[in-house]
Order: structure tokens, then C-alpha cells, then sequence
């Protein structure tokens, strides 16, 4: 991993269980890092474009981000709005150019992104 891993890990502790808190099994808030390095490793990506169509706090654009820089154009989409507002801050804070369109929708609803 390159020089954004340490700020992605950190904001994404956010959905983490805390204390007696159980995990639910039928969250999938964050892809898990394996899942996202296995994806990414098998993808063979170098150019193009990725769209997340459930983005999360945008674990897997911040990924591309961090391995092929701006030769891939990024596009993420989210229903739950506050996963919607930490995606946005960490591409901001990072200076991360990808398009998470200008509001949550949900993407088989409502595809913010199909004439990109």
C-alpha cells in the first residue's frame, strides 16, 4: 500500500464494533482490506475508469487512488448518507479526484453516473 493507506485506515475504524458491540454479519459497509486488495490484484487495472456502485467511505476509490494514481477515473455512489459524507471528506482531505456525484441515491434506483 501506498501513501494513503494510514489516513483511509484510520477514518475507516468509524463502523468498527466497539465494547460489547456485535459485528453484524449483514453489514457491508467496508469492503475488507483482503477483499479490496484481491479485487484490485485480479482486475489487473492500469487505466479506465472504476465505479463503486455502493461506495461506502470509498475504501475501494481510495485504493485505486493510492495504486494507479490518476490514470483511472473514479466514480463511487452511496445510499446511507453518512458513509456518503466520509467518502467525500476523505477524497477531499486526501486530494483524491473522484466523482461521488452530488447527493446519496441509490444506485440501481437512481445511477448517478450511466451517461460517464
Amino acid at each position: 500500500m501506498g501513501g494513503l493507506a494510514p489516513h483511509k485506515n484510520a477514518i475507516n475504524r468509524h463502523h468498527e464494533p466497539r465494547g460489547d458491540e456485535k459485528p453484524n454479519p449483514h453489514d457491508w459497509y467496508i469492503e475488507p482490506a483482503w477483499c479490496v486488495e484481491a479485487l484490485l490484484g485480479w482486475s489487473g487495472l492500469i487505466s479506465g475508469f472504476v465505479l463503486d456502485p455502493a461506495c461506502g467511505e470509498g475504501a475501494l476509490l481510495l485504493e485505486c487512488a493510492d495504486r494507479v494514481g490518476p490514470s483511472v477515473a473514479l466514480f463511487g455512489q452511496e445510499l446511507d448518507p453518512t458513509s456518503w459524507c466520509i467518502a467525500r471528506s476523505q477524497m477531499l482531505i486526501l486530494g483524491v479526484d473522484a466523482h461521488l456525484g452530488p447527493r446519496v441515491a441509490d444506485s440501481l434506483r437512481e445511477p448517478l453516473h450511466s451517461g460517464q
